[in-house]
């Protein structure tokens, strides 16, 4: 996937996958210059991501019973945990709740997700909070073959994105901040 930025940069993101169709790494490049790249490794209760960045940090999430991510771990390159987060679900399989921790015993945040209808398998609305205090606020509207996502965060930020994308893939994104276009994003499928 290749995204041209307005200031006339160019991000590139190349995915690789395994002989079973598993995403395998992942690359992000910036004006043809390496900014990190994600290792993949699959288990039977967990899929574990390698950040190679600066510090060489691991992200750990573990799958429930229904083979959604019920939990995930961030660690240092020390093995020292800095972040842990958990997810609730509805009967349908729906999140519906995320609680953010320092370690395993301090919650920090929680993240509360709403849906439109019995029907809907993607969010429609979205809280975040932070020691107790709303700290962002997102929701999502379809208006003809576009979706719009709002957002408001305590610290004035409100951002507005279009989205426009065929099944394909290719299509595009506006971002708003503030009311002026901040971005606008065109995704074309590269060939193999």
């Amino acid at each position: 996937m290749e995204i041209d930025h307005l200031n006339n940069s160019k991000t590139k993101i190349i995915y690789y996958y395994s002989s079973l169709g598993l995403l395998d790494s992942m690359q992000t490049w910036s004006n043809d210059k390496l900014d990190f790249s994600i290792k993949y490794k699959y288990l039977h209760d967990r899929y574990i991501s390698y950040l190679n960045i600066n510090n060489n940090s691991r992200r750990e999430s573990i799958f429930n019973t229904l083979n959604q991510v019920a939990t995930i771990k961030d660690f240092n390159s020390k093995n020292s945990i800095t972040m842990y987060s958990s997810f609730k679900f509805d009967q349908k399989g729906r999140i519906i709740t995320e609680g953010r921790y320092k370690d395993y015993y301090t919650l920090t945040g929680t993240t509360a997700y709403t849906y439109n209808n019995d029907n809907s398998k993607v969010y429609d609305a979205m809280k975040t909070y932070e020691n107790n205090e709303l700290t962002f606020e997102f929701r999502r509207t379809k208006q003809g073959n576009s979706f719009v996502q709002t957002s408001e965060s305590k610290y004035g930020h409100e951002n507005v994105i279009i989205y426009n994308y065929s099944k394909n893939g290719t299509g595009y994104n506006k971002n708003y901040l503030g009311g002026k276009m901040t971005s606008y994003f065109v995704t074309k499928k590269i060939p193999d």
